[in-house]
């Protein structure tokens, strides 16, 4: 009878899994000077109304809700390294880190007139369009890149069926072992 016990627990603990449904997970990007982002949980299941915190050094520097999407954005922000918070409700929290050199060096801005740029010297004007073609560039980059940092990010979170048949694998492996010891010993 013992034995059948020791069994019984070894077989449960080895069929127990985590769950993936409360996995909370925050992705977040810089768009220009905004930090925009979303809040899921690890089936792919947005989380709607999530508080996210903007938080510097640990310090609360702005805060928001996830949308009905599990969307947030913070706006107008300075060029520095950031952790993104987010508070689904019932401990399930998750973070993020965005370093300062995800954002651009400057942004184009309108507020210049064209008359006044028009009279620099030709050189500082070939410099100003190759930054400004430089920013373009990364902007347009990382605009690409997003998604698929993201779709990268919840297949990763995702259980595959590779994963559950290796776990099948290990399981039978384990009670072929047994066998061969019982029978060895009997």
């Amino acid at each position: 009878m013992p034995k059948f016990i020791c069994l019984a627990i070894l077989i449960s603990l080895c069929l127990t899994n985590t769950a993936q449904a409360h996995r909370t997970k925050v992705f977040a990007w810089v768009d220009g000077t905004n930090l925009a982002g979303e809040v899921y949980f690890g089936g792919g299941e947005r989380a709607k109304g999530a508080k996210v915190d903007l938080l510097v050094d640990k310090h609360l520097v702005a805060s928001t809700d996830a949308n009905e999407v599990g969307e947030f954005i913070f706006h107008n922000l300075e060029a520095r390294d950031y952790q993104v918070s987010a508070n689904a409700g019932q401990g399930h929290v998750a973070t993020f880190a965005i370093a300062g050199s995800e954002f651009p060096e400057f942004v184009l801005s309108g507020s210049e007139s064209t008359e006044s740029t028009l009279r620099k010297p030709e050189i500082e004007l070939a410099d100003k369009n190759s930054d400004s073609c430089e920013v373009l560039y990364e902007a347009a980059m990382k605009k690409a890149i997003q998604p698929l940092r993201n779709q990268l990010d919840q297949y990763e979170a995702n259980i595959r069926w590779h994963d559950v048949l290796g776990g099948m694998g290990y399981i039978f492996g384990l009670f072929g072992l047994w066998s061969l010891m019982r029978a060895r010993r009997g």
